[in-house]
C-alpha cells in the first residue's frame, strides 16, 4: 500500500534527523498501487485532496509531498474515528519526496540531502490552481478589510462589488505575473496593471493626469473622448496656472472637475466613477512608496471626502484592498477590531 503525505520542510527535517515522524492517521492519502513516476495520468483522482491537504507556507520549499509505503497491511482509515489516532512513521517507509513546484525543487536543492530521492514536481499544476483561488480569497479580505479600517459598510456597496470582483480579480492576477499597460483587457484590467512612465508630477495633479493617460490609451480611436479629454486637460492645466503650480488639494481638485469627470461617467463603461478611479490611483501609488497605510492619505481622503464622496471612496478602497490583498492591512485590520487575543491595556 503507498500514501502521500504533504508535510512542512521542518517535519521533514524532525524526520530525518529522529527517523520517526508521529503524525494522525488522517494525513495519508491512500494511493495504492499508483506509480506517478511513470503514468501521471490517474493524479486528477488525488491532486485535489493532496494539495488542499498542504500546509500553509510562503517560499516553494517549505512544504514537501512524501510516498510513503507499508505503513500498516490494514489501511490507516480502519480505526474508530472518535477517538484520535496517531502513528509513528519511520523514515525507512519513505520512498521519494515530491517538491510543489520546479521553483520549490531548485530552492531545496543545497537544504535537504543530496542522497535523497527528489521527485519531478508532478503536482505543480494542481499547486498553481489552489494558490490562485487562495489569493483570490485574500484579495477579497483585503477589500472588505480596508472598508472595515475605513470604518464603511461593505455590505452597502455589495451589488457594486459583485460586478466589480471577477474584473478586479483577473486584473491582479495578470498584475501579480507582470503584465504590462495597456494590455488586451477591460478597463479595470488595465487600471489594475498600470504604472506611470510619462514625466508627470508627483502631486496630487499628478493622479489625475495619470487618468488621462489610461484613457488616452485605451479610447484613442473615440472621437468623443478625444474631445473629452481636451477639455479635461484644458481644465487641469488651468487648475495649475491658477494656482502658480502648487500642489493643489485633492478634495478641490475633485471639485474643480467635477463636472468634466461626470462626462466621462456617462461616456465611458468603466463599471467604477472616475472620482474612484482617481482616488485609486493615489493610494496605491502611495502604498508603494510608502509601504504603510498609515503613511499615506488615507486617513485624510477619509476625512475630507467620506461626507460628500462616501461611494466614490468606499469603492475606490475596496480596489486598493483588492490589489494589496489582507495580508498587506492584517495588522491595520486587528488594530481597528481589536479582536480577542489582543491584550486589554
Amino acid at each position: 500500500m503507498k500514501y502521500l503525505l504533504p508535510l512542512s520542510y521542518n517535519e521533514f527535517l524532525l524526520w530525518y534527523r529522529r527517523s520517526e515522524l508521529k503524525i494522525m492517521k488522517f494525513r495519508l492519502i491512500p494511493i495504492f498501487d499508483e506509480d506517478f513516476a511513470d503514468d501521471t495520468s490517474k493524479l486528477d483522482k488525488v491532486a485535489t485532496r493532496v494539495v488542499e491537504a498542504v500546509p500553509n507556507y510562503e517560499e516553494d520549499y517549505e512544504v514537501l509531498i512524501a510516498q510513503v509505503e507499508d505503513i500498516y497491511k490494514v489501511a490507516p482509515y480502519d480505526f474508530d474515528e472518535s477517538k484520535l489516532a496517531f502513528i509513528n512513521i519511520s523514515i525507512h517507509n519513505l520512498k521519494c519526496v515530491y517538491p510543489i513546484t520546479e521553483r520549490g525543487e531548485k530552492l531545496l536543492q543545497g537544504r535537504i540531502d543530496n542522497s535523497i530521492n527528489l521527485a519531478k514536481p508532478i503536482f505543480e499544476n494542481y499547486v498553481n490552481a489552489y494558490v490562485q483561488r487562495q489569493q483570490s480569497s485574500l484579495s477579497l479580505l483585503g477589500g472588505a478589510a480596508l472598508l472595515k479600517i475605513a470604518k464603511l459598510d461593505v455590505h452597502k456597496y455589495q451589488d457594486t462589488i459583485k460586478l466589480l470582483q471577477d474584473e478586479a480579480l483577473s486584473g491582479t492576477s495578470k498584475n501579480s505575473r507582470d503584465e504590462k499597460f495597456p494590455l488586451n483587457g477591460t478597463f479595470l484590467e488595465n487600471l489594475l496593471c498600470y504604472s506611470r512612465h510619462d514625466p508627470i508630477p508627483n502631486t496630487n495633479i499628478g493622479y489625475f493626469l495619470d487618468f488621462g493617460v489610461i484613457v488616452s490609451k485605451l479610447y484613442s480611436g473615440k472621437n468623443d473622448v478625444t474631445h473629452l479629454l481636451d477639455d479635461y486637460r484644458s481644465c487641469l492645466k488651468e487648475i495649475t496656472s491658477k494656482n502658480k503650480n502648487k500642489n493643489v488639494k485633492f478634495d478641490y481638485l475633485l471639485k474643480k472637475t467635477d463636472d468634466i469627470i461626470s462626462s466621462f461617467d456617462t461616456t465611458l463603461d468603466m463599471k467604477l466613477s472616475v472620482a474612484s478611479i482617481i482616488i485609486f490611483l493615489k493610494l496605491q501609488s502611495e502604498l508603494y512608496q510608502h509601504q504603510d497605510l498609515n503613511k499615506t492619505s488615507f486617513k485624510e481622503l477619509l476625512g475630507s471626502l467620506a461626507q460628500t464622496r462616501e461611494r466614490d471612496i468606499a469603492l475606490a478602497l475596496w480596489l486598493v484592498g483588492v490589489c494589496f490583498g489582507f495580508e498587506y492591512f492584517c495588522t491595520n485590520y486587528y488594530e481597528a477590531i481589536q479582536p480577542g487575543f489582543f491584550l486589554d491595556f
